[in-house]
């Protein structure tokens, strides 16, 4: 009697079906009948980021959908074939980018710098790398009075200024990154009151002369 051993063969002709920003669809062939060693009863798919944070996944078809990974990030994917035994060699590597994908993340730190009657200055820091999810090419500022009149602004740099507010108004702002995917979702609101108008300067003039000559 042959005693069985883990499969010798590695699944066969790997091949992508399909990529979005947070999955990757593959399917293979079986292994040859000659290197099986027994009966086969599932499949391991091995896949990583540039050999790191190494995942393995258990499939009992000749397909498989990888979920929730990284946009616009590099993987490697083996398979291996895995019989009554144990598990044979892992195939060579096909390596796969995933797709660009809206900022998953929120601009940082959004911060007033300035205000006035009228006018607000705020700044803020850029959405971390990893949720970054393609090039950023500007941000848009959302504000608005109690919840209505709601304004967006599109902006280049980390920084705005808003003008033509109201006066002794609550505003709220809030702050979203935009890539070349689309937009992404707004930062935490910042809650602030626009300072009063000043009052108006009496420029009328004062006439001393006529003053005294009175009193004389």
């Amino acid at each position: 009697t042959t005693l069985q051993t883990a499969p010798s063969g590695t699944p066969q002709e790997i091949t992508i079906l399909d990529t979005t920003s947070t999955e990757i669809t593959l399917q293979w062939r079986e292994v040859p009948c000659i290197e099986r060693n027994g009966v086969i009863i599932g499949y391991t798919v091995r896949y990583s980021i540039s050999g790191s944070n190494i995942t393995l996944r258990n499939y009992s078809d000749t397909a498989a959908t990888l979920v929730e990974l990284i946009p616009l990030t590099n993987y490697s994917i083996e398979v291996a074939t895995v019989n009554v035994i144990g598990t044979g060699p892992f195939s060579t590597p096909v390596y796969l980018r995933t797709h660009g994908d809206t900022p998953s993340g929120t601009p940082q730190e959004v911060t007033i710098v300035e205000s006035t009657s009228t006018k607000i200055t705020l700044q803020w820091r850029e959405v971390p790398c990893i949720e970054q999810n393609g090039d950023i090419i500007g941000y848009t500022v959302r504000y608005s009075t109690s919840g209505s009149n709601i304004t967006l602004r599109n902006y280049f740099d980390t920084v705005a200024t808003l003008v033509d507010l109201s006066p002794f108004t609550n505003y709220s702002i809030g702050v979203t990154a935009v890539n070349v995917n689309g937009t992404g979702p707004f930062s935490t609101p910042v809650y602030l009151r626009t300072d009063r108008d000043k009052p108006p300067v009496d420029s009328t003039p004062i006439i001393i002369g006529a003053v005294l000559s009175v009193i004389a």
